[in-house]
């Protein structure tokens, strides 16, 4: 492997292999970490021949979903054992995800000075300015923005500028889509989103906002198969509680409040400091007739933002849907949440 590694210019390798008994197919991957032979994941596939360009199909964009995911996280681990003063402009990025993913206020504001350091070291690489806009939007979306909406700007101009670096560049795409969603212009969101999946179809965050976006614009039970679908790519997601989160309130919008409960629960469990996710879990309690359970989930949301009212999340959810808002807004009144 090492010297296939050398031979490529290559970091990682992907090695396997194929067998079929009868009508049964078995596929084995895994991604091998080049320099050191360190296995980094591995998976077994198992189908039926009969469609073999479904399976294969299938099985290859599961492996490249993962993948991305998996590296990811391998350059994130080996980019935070390093000194800041000797990152280059991608470990400053990777080391900017790894502490973005840890939800707190202070690693948000460490997150922000490494993705501006690595824009600082290399002003055309998009995806810091992809990594920025996250910054400014969960400084805005987990209450940590004294101004929300200069925060929203923020991640807009930061994404508008990673798309004008690299138009093709599908994780900045996807940022600006989401961006036009929070400020309520669906269908430029919906048509950057779009674009971002044409771009990388197994992109699960931008399966994900696209599932998102047509909730909130009202169009609930067509978001259920993309945000299913951005589970599907990457069940290990770093964002997975909001991919889990999300396809809940899908559910609860529909009036399915039995299909949402266990999505909502899994976001509230592995959310850390997303309050999002217990207000969805307690909206749903209060439609299912369940005012204690309601209760303790609205508890912990308050427990993360202790000035959380009506009228600030209504402020949020402005040029969403009016039918899915009134409805959810109403549900976080019967469970008590204050004015």
């Amino acid at each position: 492997l090492q010297d296939v590694a050398r031979e490529l210019d290559v970091g990682y390798v992907v090695e396997g292999s194929v067998r079929v008994v009868g009508e049964h197919l078995r596929v084995t991957a895994q991604l091998v970490e080049a320099t050191t032979s360190k296995q980094i994941w591995a998976e077994r596939y198992d189908r039926s021949i009969e469609s073999i360009f479904s399976v294969q199909d299938d099985i290859v964009e599961t492996i490249v979903a993962t993948f991305e995911a998996q590296i990811g996280l391998v350059e994130r681990q080996l980019a935070r054992r390093q000194q800041t003063s000797d990152l280059n402009a991608w470990e400053c990025y990777q080391r900017g995800l790894w502490h973005l993913h840890r939800k707190t206020k202070v690693d948000n504001t460490e997150a922000k000075l490494l993705m501006e350091r690595s824009i600082h070291l290399d002003a055309e690489f998009s995806l810091a300015y992809t990594g920025l806009s996250h910054v400014h939007h969960q400084q805005a979306a987990l209450g940590w923005a004294g101004i929300t909406d200069e925060a929203y700007r923020q991640a807009k101009l930061a994404a508008e500028r990673a798309v004008s670096i690299d138009p093709y560049d599908a994780q900045a795409r996807a940022a600006l889509g989401r961006s036009y969603m929070l400020q309520g212009e669906t269908e430029t969101c919906l048509t950057e989103l779009r674009e971002a999946l044409n771009l990388n179809p197994n992109l699960a965050f931008a399966s994900n906002r696209l599932g998102a976006a047509l909730v909130f614009a009202g169009r609930a039970r067509e978001a259920l198969s993309p945000l299913r679908s951005a589970i599907r790519l990457s069940p290990q997601d770093p964002e997975r509680y909001r991919f889990d989160r999300m396809l809940g309130i899908a559910h609860f919008m529909l009036a399915e409040h039995e299909a949402a409960l266990p999505w909502l629960q899994a976001a509230e469990r592995h959310s850390g400091h997303d309050y999002w996710s217990c207000l969805g879990l307690a909206a749903n309690y209060a439609a299912m007739g369940e005012p204690e359970l309601s209760k303790a989930a609205l508890a912990h949301a308050l427990e993360i933002k202790p000035d959380l009212t009506m009228e600030s999340v209504a402020h949020f959810l402005r040029g969403q849907c009016a039918q899915y808002n009134d409805y959810y807004l109403a549900q976080l009144r019967g469970a008590g949440l204050p004015g």
